[in-house]
């Protein structure tokens, strides 16, 4: 369940809403940002094979692979703190644009 909701759930997720977001016509900056969990998918996959790599040549993990995986974890809280923080300024932009519809919503 966890590397489905990682290698497929997240991405496609990402880049649906990304498209919604360039349909709504959306803030640069939020358009740019909802695409990021999927940069930051790519960079799970990175930390993995890294440290792979790094395991001894009978495949058990050594210090060095086991502080590389590490940041996998770290890294799992930046999809999560960047998809929030998307979640949020995607509310403020759809309340912005229900209150003022011919004019363009801000988002801080």
């Amino acid at each position: 369940m966890h590397g489905m909701t990682g290698m497929m759930v997240i991405p496609v997720l990402s880049l649906l809403a990304t498209v919604a977001a360039a349909v709504a016509r959306a803030p640069g900056r939020l358009i740019g940002m909802t695409i990021l969990p999927l940069g930051l998918v790519v960079v799970q996959m990175l930390i993995i094979a890294v440290g792979g790599l790094l395991d001894d040549s009978a495949g058990n993990t050594t210090p060095g692979s086991l502080a590389i995986l590490g940041l996998h974890a770290i890294n799992g809280l930046a999809v999560m703190a960047v998809s929030g923080m998307v979640f949020r300024q995607a509310r403020l932009f759809a309340k912005g644009a229900a209150a003022a519809p011919g004019e363009a919503a801000r988002v801080r």
